[in-house]
């Protein structure tokens, strides 16, 4: 039963992109107020029991010609203008769109478009949302994984793990899984990360009770070059221009923290090297550098004098500074200067000793014992004065204290000099006084003892008996002019001769003339008188 039927035959013959039209229906609005419609084709209502697909389609279009492409477009939409292209304007609508192999578009829940397919296809981009701010690609959750292949790459949600899921080439993982470094792949070009505002961490965390030998983070490099042209660097930590001054201070370059506070790491640098060696432990190599060194309580190491290394407090109360100036001057000799003018050293010293407290001085009262003691093992040399508020200690027992110099053994003491004089003096008042606990007083190869005054007392005081020249067989006392005086009773043993010429006189004026042992008085040839005087009486021969 056919309502309306319409068979058009195109014959050969017609030129070739002619259009031929078995049914064509042409509109003119020239209405603005009404609804115009180009064919409408309506189900009408009816009482009777419909069921469902009674009705099989409302407009049919149906291809007979087996010829492959035979119909370029079953429907085709032409020309501008047009607000929608094909529009589904009611929710009574069970399927929007069948598709040729059964799977389905629908729209029945608003705001979702349900594609009904095992596998949705898109041959080029897929974009998600409009940029409003809140477009999202949602995934209905599956209980399980599903298959995963070679060669094949999917994405879905796992409702019993409760995350999004991937398959990629046959592995199944969780989407924002991290796959472990276990080795990565070469790169064919020079490798560049661009962190911008982000930062890196790596993290190891020990915890499987096994304490292993690790080397956590290693950079090694084979330089097996036959002309090593350029330098070679392995590591190389860069602060890059950031084109004005003052602009993005960087506080460091490389950082080293512990932060356990339990345990303490044994060394936070440590630098080893093979038998090759390595010529330089760490290079300085800038005279761009403020502080060389900064040690854990704020005190310094400097180089910024050519030849001179500077350490110089900062964490103290009263910081001061010490110089090693290693430029030598002309002598070649480096000096320590410190940058007051003073340098103290707060326990014992050894000079000329190698790393050892052993000294060779025969004293045994001298040792260093850990206390401020001074050891030079050669010789001591000072142009100016030296002080001591204890006592010089020359050899075994010669010692120089305050106002003495004495010998604590029975060595001799001397106090010599080679073709000078040696004077001992007070410079203004006191007097210089020889003792001897019983022992001699001696010259030895002196011929001459003599004084710069014209008056001289020699033993005046203290002595009653006095010894004088008990070896001589010769002995001149005063000039040939002069007199010289006796206090006291004179003995004297051996033959005497009272002058030695016929000028001479020889005056008693004792009140007693004695011959006590003589049983004559000879008198020379030559002499013409002799004369003895009593009581003013004179008695003459």
């Amino acid at each position: 039963n056919i309502g309306l039927n319409v068979d058009y035959t195109s014959n050969d013959g017609v030129a070739a992109g002619t259009d031929l039209f078995a049914s064509r229906i042409n509109l003119t609005q020239n209405d603005i107020d009404g609804d115009l419609f180009g064919l409408v084709v309506n189900n009408n209502a009816t009482a009777a029991s419909v069921a469902a697909g009674s009705v099989e389609c409302l407009l049919c279009l149906n291809n007979d010609e087996d010829t492959l492409n035979a119909v370029t477009d079953a429907i085709r939409i032409t020309g501008t203008s047009y607000a929608t292209g094909l529009d589904f304007a009611t929710t009574g609508i069970t399927t929007d769109i069948s598709l040729q192999n059964g799977e389905t578009i629908d729209n029945d829940t608003d705001g979702i478009i349900l594609l009904t397919a095992d596998t949705v296809q898109i041959s080029d981009n897929l974009l998600v949302g409009n940029g409003s701010g809140n477009d999202y690609l949602e995934f209905w959750e599956e209980s399980t994984d599903t298959s995963c292949a070679a060669n094949e790459y999917k994405i879905w949600a796992n409702s019993t793990s409760t995350s999004l899921r991937k398959c990629e080439n046959g592995a199944t993982e969780d989407l924002d899984f991290t796959p472990p470094w276990s080795s990565l792949l070469a790169p064919d070009d020079a490798l560049s990360m661009d962190h911008q505002e982000y930062t890196s961490a790596f993290d190891w965390n020990i915890s499987d009770g096994t304490a292993d030998a690790l080397d956590y983070f290693t950079f090694s490099s084979t330089n097996d070059a036959a002309t090593d042209g350029v330098t070679q660097r392995l590591v190389v930590i860069a602060n890059n221009d950031a084109g004005g001054a003052g602009i993005g201070t960087t506080e460091n370059l490389l950082t080293l923290v512990n932060h356990d506070t339990d345990e303490a790491v044994s060394d936070a640098l440590v630098i080893t090297s093979a038998a090759g060696g390595i010529t330089t432990g760490i290079d300085f190599d800038s005279t761009a550098i403020a502080v060389d060194i900064e040690f854990q309580n704020d005190e310094t190491l400097h180089n910024d004098v050519n030849g001179r290394l500077t350490f110089t407090g900062n964490g103290g109360t009263n910081n001061t500074g010490l110089a090693l100036d290693l430029d030598g001057a002309s002598a070649a000799i480096p000096t320590l200067v410190p940058t007051n003018s003073h340098l103290a050293i707060n326990g014992g010293l050894s000079i000329g000793v190698d790393g050892s407290t052993a000294e060779t001085l025969s004293n045994p009262l001298f040792t260093i014992s850990g206390g401020d003691d001074l050891y030079v093992a050669d010789s001591i040399g000072a142009e100016g004065n030296i002080f001591t508020d204890g006592l010089i200690i020359v050899g075994a027992s010669t010692t120089i204290s305050n106002g003495a110099i004495y010998q604590s053994t029975g060595e001799a003491l001397s106090v010599s000099t080679t073709g000078a004089n040696l004077t001992i003096q007070t410079n203004s008042s006191g007097n210089i006084i020889l003792s001897s606990a019983g022992g001699t007083i001696s010259t030895l190869g002196a011929s001459n003892i003599t004084t710069n005054q014209t008056t001289l007392n020699l033993f005046n005081t203290n002595a009653t008996t006095i010894n004088f020249g008990g070896a001589a067989t010769a002995l001149d006392i005063g000039a040939a002019t002069g007199t010289t005086s006796i206090n006291n009773s004179l003995t004297i043993d051996g033959n005497t001769t009272l002058g030695n010429n016929s000028a001479d006189t020889v005056t008693a004026n004792a009140s007693a003339l004695s011959f006590s042992n003589a049983s004559d008085i000879n008198l020379a040839s030559s002499t013409t008188a002799l004369e003895f005087r009593e009581g003013g009486n004179s008695i003459l021969t």
